[in-house]
């Protein structure tokens, strides 16, 4: 049956001037649910940020696109797949994963990178254990086997993940621009393609699945969940490059979330034209599959596409060598509807702009309301060794390689920095050019201060690529919300995309594609918002890439402020329990700009330097000690020097002879000579620190939970 509210029934029968039947009740249900029509979001997501001279496509389409030079273009795109995964996690962040890289190489470009945002409840909790093993294990079961290298991605905890884990999925392709295919349908009398996996009934209602709330009735919905096939994925790939390269294809799609439907209704709507489909030439699993579950059906592996009669035979061929499986279904006509038939036997007729346009809203009130409850005063007492142990070995801050050494984020030989800490790196081939790419998401912040929060993620995002040497050309973003009919849940909403917008319209990056995933909660309460952004940086060179860990014995370490920070929320106030209030750094937009300017001229000043990460200033400083087995001492450092966080927080290193002209450099900007490089000893306020104490506890703590 159905998932159409009642509501809505009531509405497009009106418009119709008939009863709709069980087909066309089902297609309307997936194209009006919050996970396909944005009903809610679009009004907020429309002013986004997305102008750029190297913007070829944004938004609207299956990825988003810049222009690279030398002929190049990159795709990229950010998703959820958040309620599969918490249901049945392997499969659910499995075809998380296939599902956006079809997203990439139907618009041509082959999938090159991948990455993994995602959220837990804590690994106290066997639950949340469990489900980061089989996540984890689903990623890199299908990235490995289809070969596309998971490069970047960042794990974070809290206990309002623990039912509502949240899996989001990157992916980065890069293409020919003679190359570029777009899901546009034209040509009347063009053939409409299916090609790949049979249809089942797997996925059934997964849009609608993933526009409601999770509850003891989600886990009989394991049907909602897709079934992977990262071998099938591969010979997708493989033909699609070639048919794209060749230029054989009108237009193409791939049948991700509502499946046959959403491909089929949103080529025909950005070509202005409509599709009829004979859906008894459906290929199917099992010979009782339903019409209603044809149109639904969200089994995986599956393209669309929109063929000239006369480039049939060189298209199927391509498939066929790849041994891929294919049917023309049906074919484009002038009419601006869908319509349905089995035979010569009527099924559906529905017209798009019935389908797709004038959607009513749902309830999207929003009541304002803010969690900030003033800043501390600084702390100047003395942290002690456990302190500092308690800190590197905490979840939130401690090395992930038990996570990212079960990806192959080597493959394909293009990728110059792996995983681990900051901005990834890969080489566009045949070039001098390399991509950065990074997400980040500050759940906390934007659960305290929307707005405020929106802006630091991607002014931080943005200084990580500034600092590595890369220019921010782009950003996708997913956000991660509760339920949208909660007036609350709807400000952070609204007030973290427009802190999102704002930072990105300051610092020039287009925000070129991404995703909304509402009703993410249960019983016990929504999740912490997570407004979640992967940014996309070019180099021209990829030998000029700036380093992050230390260089020279003996030189400075400097600390500069273009953000303020705190110790609530921190690492440092989790761990240690300390009293709560809520504070949320701000940038100062004024000398964040200034420091753009001034870094692009002087940055050759500093020998290394990054962003402060989750743990504070102490952590930085350790992991660009670690790197090269260095030591350091810091001087007189407070607890709010050592452990407050802000994501404006530099952390450099200057040589010596450097240090005067550095000083004058950037002198308009709160500088602090916290410490020296150290050739080993690692000492805080003259207390000497067990450097194989703090290392263990930094690499071997996590591991440790699945022992």
């Amino acid at each position: 049956m159905s998932d159409l509210k009642q509501k809505d029934r009531t509405v497009i029968e009106e418009r119709l001037g008939r009863p709709l039947n069980e087909v066309e009740a089902g297609i309307f249900s997936v194209m009006w649910s919050e996970h396909c029509s944005y009903r809610t979001s679009k009004p907020t997501l429309r002013r986004l940020f997305s102008t750029s001279k190297r913007k070829l496509i944004g938004e609207g389409e299956n990825a988003g696109i810049l222009d690279i030079g030398n002929g190049y273009f990159t795709a990229f795109k950010m998703e959820s797949h958040n309620h599969p995964s918490a249901i049945e996690p392997y499969q659910g962040a499995a075809t998380g994963v296939g599902g956006i890289l079809r997203d990439i190489f139907t618009m041509g470009a082959r999938p090159v990178a991948s990455a993994d945002p995602l959220r837990f409840g804590p690994m106290s909790e066997q639950r949340s254990r469990h489900l980061l093993e089989e996540v984890v294990k689903g990623i890199s079961d299908y990235g490995n086997s289809v070969g596309v290298p998971t490069i970047s991605g960042e794990t974070q905890f809290d206990r309002s993940y623990s039912v509502n884990c949240l899996v989001n999925v990157f992916a980065l392709g890069i293409g020919k621009k003679s190359s570029l295919v777009r899901g546009v349908a034209r040509g009347e009398g063009n053939l409409v393609l299916y090609f790949g996996s049979r249809t089942g009934r797997d996925g059934v209602h997964g849009a609608t699945f993933a526009s409601d709330e999770l509850n003891e009735e989600s886990k009989k919905q394991r049907p909602s969940v897709q079934i992977a096939n990262p071998f099938e994925e591969k010979k997708l790939i493989e033909a699609c490059m070639e048919l794209a390269e060749k230029g054989l294809l009108v237009a193409m799609q791939d049948m991700g979330a509502a499946g046959l439907t959403s491909s089929s209704v949103e080529m025909a709507a950005r070509g202005g034209v409509g599709m009829e489909m004979d859906l008894s030439l459906v290929p199917l699993r099992q010979d009782d599959v339903t019409f209603y579950e044809m149109m639904l059906s969200e089994t995986q592996e599956r393209m669309l596409s929109v063929v000239n009669p006369k480039n049939l035979g060189k298209v199927t061929a391509i498939l066929e060598k790849n041994e891929i499986e294919w049917a023309v279904i049906g074919k484009v006509i002038k009419e601006r509807s869908l319509v349905l038939k089995s035979g010569s036997e009527p099924v559906a007729d529905i017209p798009l702009y019935i389908l797709l346009e004038n959607i009513p809203p749902a309830n999207a009130a929003s009541e304002e309301y803010s969690k900030e409850s003033g800043e501390a005063a600084p702390v100047r007492s003395n942290a002690v060794p456990d302190t500092f142990v308690k800190i590197l070995s905490s979840d939130l801050v401690n090395s992930k390689h038990w996570i990212y050494e079960q990806y192959d984020s080597r493959v394909g030989c293009d990728t110059l920095k792996c995983p681990g800490d900051g901005p990834a790196v890969l080489r566009v081939e045949k070039t001098r050019k390399a991509l950065s790419i990074s997400c980040l998401g500050l759940e906390e912040y934007v659960e305290i201060s929307p707005f405020k929060g929106g802006y630091a993620t991607v002014a931080r995002a943005f200084l990580e690529h500034l600092l590595l040497g890369f220019e921010p050309i782009g950003i996708t973003d997913c956000l991660n919300f509760g339920n949208p009919e909660d007036p609350k849940i709807m400000f952070q909403f609204n007030a973290s995309v427009e802190g999102m917008n704002e930072a990105a319209k300051t610092l020039n990056v287009p925000v070129i594609s991404g995703n909304v995933s509402f009703y993410n909660e249960n019983e016990t309460g929504a999740v912490k918002p997570l407004l979640e952004i992967g940014m996309v940086g070019l180099s021209e060179n990829h030998s000029k890439k700036r380093p992050a860990a230390f260089r020279n014995l003996n030189g400075l370490i400097y600390t500069i402020e273009l953000s303020s920070k705190t110790l609530s929320p921190s690492v440092y106030s989790k761990e240690m329990e300390t009293a709560p209030y809520a504070f949320v750094p701000e940038f100062d937009k004024n000398k964040l700009e200034l420091f753009i300017r001034t870094f692009k001229k002087h940055g050759h000043l500093m020998d290394s330097v990054r962003v402060q990460p989750r743990g504070g200033t102490f952590t930085g400083i350790f992991k660009m000690a670690l790197q090269r087995e260095f030591g350091f001492e810091i001087m007189d450092a407070s607890l709010e020097d050592l452990f407050a966080e802000g994501p404006g927080i530099v952390i450099a290193e200057v040589e010596k002879a450097c240090e005067k002209a550095f000083l004058h450099a950037f002198s308009a900007f709160t500088l602090c000579h916290i410490g020296n490089i150290k050739e080993k000893e690692i000492s805080v306020n003259g207390m000497t620190l067990d450097r194989r104490v703090l290392t263990e506890a930094y690499f071997n703590t996590f591991g440790e939970h699945f022992q």
